[in-house]
């Protein structure tokens, strides 16, 4: 509200403005007596004009202060309107009313001319029905505010709750009111029935997706709440139901992997092949799986050792529990077989399982660990178990204990001494005869030998006994042939320099590999205070010495790693890690 304008200030009625007549007595004469009334008279002028001078005065000092009261009332009022406890508009009027009456009768109080009074009543009039008129004006301004803000609350409220009755009523009783024109309520209708329907769109949808959280919800009580729903789209309607069918499918397939996880791979193999899952769900499947046969080969693991332990099952009956079983892959059955016959805390299972520790992948809250666990416990008692354990923490990040850390570095520095051959060679070449092949390779190059050679072989063989070199020649022939299906990419220059892996120098680099990490544990006892630094000097000095005595070439002087390092070559080409000759097999699709 704006500042009340000050009234102008009353004027008093108009008096001469002449100065006073200068009163001089004259001398007794002749004429004294005239003289003397004429004196007389012009003492009462001057009289006269005295009082009426200083009525004048007195109405100015009046008019001023009148003026001043009422300005002085204007800025009360102000103040008194600006206080927040003060915003109710309806007491506005009835205050300022009070306000003017106080006003009223102090000027009423005020002694002044007549003259003046009837100014200064019209001055005051016109200042009070101007201010009064303010006051209204202001009331009600103030009044349609507080109402349009109060409706506006109301129609987001509506809009937040997705209540097209609470809109609608609020902006007709907008129009109704004056706050809004007809014409901008419906367009702002418009627009808040869509942001209402939108509400209700995304708390549908929230509540779909809560729905298809809930384990006891089914599919149909999904498609219930979808089609029900006025809000949504016949489009978005058919993709939510279609995304909730795939999702309670692939749900049904989790679980039938959970009760088989192999017939529910399976199972997942062709809903993918149909296009019922993608790609990214099989994975998670596949993973699933897995991790469900490893807590099934664990329990079926643990039980059997259990029982040896126990000492009330019969060793064939074991062997037979081990033979049987349909879920232990033959790893673990060979390893339960080494367990039912072999001694406790064995160096070179010992020498494996700290390898395993050092380069395991998992974390500690997968079946694989809890799996690795209960073969450490089932092989290993004692120190060699609370080693094992303690590199297994270190590897998943549990302890950071400096020695289990050196030690399980080293562990994992042998078995990459050992891939790359540190510990001796691990391939062959595929045309030298003595170079003993995996299996499966072995396998396929005998489907390769033609059964007639092989029958003139044979013949030629038991005929002439002392020539065995016919049958080395069709082998020899048969591996070229194997040579020659692999792709391009993968067979290298030449049959003759083409590597692989050679099964029994792999045996011998692996008894090599075990004899050094029986020296390191040896050692170790040894030096219970021994660094790791000393750990590891020790490990580099114990592969240099076993090179030499293997006649292997010598490494270069700081330990196995060290740059430097002298391999085993190929036409002057160092040859290629184990790792990388068995990825370059599994990569054929022939095997």
């Amino acid at each position: 509200m704006a500042l009340v304008p000050l009234a102008p200030i009353a004027r008093a009625p108009n008096v001469s403005t002449q100065p006073l007549a200068t009163v001089r007595l004259q001398s007794a004469g002749p004429s004294q007596g005239m003289q003397m009334a004429e004196a007389i008279g012009q003492v009462g002028a001057v009289a006269t004009n005295l009082h009426a001078k200083y009525a004048e005065l007195t109405d100015t000092r009046n008019l001023i202060e009148a003026e001043e009261v009422m300005r002085a009332k204007t800025q009360e009022f102000n103040t008194w309107r600006r206080d927040p406890a003060n915003a109710d508009e309806s007491q506005w009027l009835p205050k300022w009313q009070e306000m003017q009456n106080a006003t009223q009768k102090h000027i009423d109080g005020l002694k002044i001319t007549d003259r003046a009074r009837l100014n200064l009543s019209r001055s005051f009039g016109q200042w009070a029905d101007k201010q009064t008129i303010s006051v209204q004006g202001d009331a009600f301004k103030n009044a349609g505010r507080r109402t349009g803000a109060a409706l506006q609350l109301r129609i987001e409220q509506g809009e937040g709750l997705g209540d097209d009755g609470q809109i609608e009523s609020s902006y007709g009783a907008a129009v109704k009111t004056g706050v809004m024109l007809p014409e901008e309520a419906e367009l702002a209708k418009f627009h808040s029935l869509k942001r209402a329907k939108e509400t209700r769109r995304s708390n549908t949808l929230m509540e779909i997706e809560t729905l298809k959280k809930d384990a006891a919800a089914t599919f149909e009580d999904v498609r219930q709440k979808v089609v029900e729903s006025p809000d949504l789209t016949d489009t978005e309607k058919a993709s939510i139901l279609e995304e909730a069918e795939n999702q309670y499918a692939f749900q049904d397939m989790k679980n039938l992997i959970y009760e088989n996880p192999t017939h529910g791979l399976e199972a997942a193999k062709n809903d993918l092949g149909r296009g019922t899952i993608s790609q990214a769900q099989y994975n998670s499947l596949e993973v699933a799986s897995q991790n469900r046969i490893v807590e099934f080969q664990r329990g079926e693991y643990a039980e059997i050792v259990d029982k040896m332990k126990g000492g009330k099952v019969k060793p064939d009956a074991l062997r037979g529990m081990i033979l049987d079983s349909a879920r232990l892959s033959d790893g673990q059955k060979a390893e339960l077989a080494t367990i039912l016959d072999g001694p406790t805390n064995d160096a070179q299972v010992y020498s494996g399982i700290m390898k395993e520790a050092a380069n395991f992948e998992y974390d500690a809250d997968s079946p694989q660990y809890a799996m690795f666990i209960t073969r450490m416990q089932a092989n290993l008692e004692g120190a060699h178990l609370s080693e094992a354990q303690a590199a297994l923490k270190e590897r998943v990040g549990a302890t950071s204990d400096p020695y289990i850390r050196s030690k399980g570095a080293v562990y994992s520095t042998a078995d990459d001494d050992l891939k790359v051959g540190m510990f001796g060679p691990l391939t062959g070449k595929l045309s030298d005869l003595n170079t003993k092949l995996p299996p499966k390779i072995q396998a396929q190059i005998d489907t390769l030998k033609d059964a007639q050679i092989k029958a003139e072989a044979e013949g030629r063989a038991k005929r002439h006994p002392d020539e065995p070199r016919r049958i080395d020649f069709i082998e020899s022939k048969a591996r070229e042939a194997w040579w020659n299906t692999q792709p391009e990419e993968l067979r290298g220059a030449s049959y003759e320099n083409f590597e692989i892996e050679d099964l029994a120098k792999s045996r011998e680099a692996g008894a090599r590999q075990t004899e050094i990490l029986q020296s390191l544990d040896k050692f170790k006892a040894d030096n219970p205070k021994a660094t790791a630094m000393e750990l590891r000097q020790f490990y580099d000095s114990q592969v240099a010495d076993l090179r030499k005595k293997a006649g292997l070439p010598p490494v270069a002087s700081g330990g196995s790693s060290a740059i430097g390092t002298t391999l085993p070559t190929i036409d002057g080409v160092t040859s290629p890690s184990i790792d990388s000759i068995r990825k370059r097999h599994a990569q054929n699709p022939r095997k």
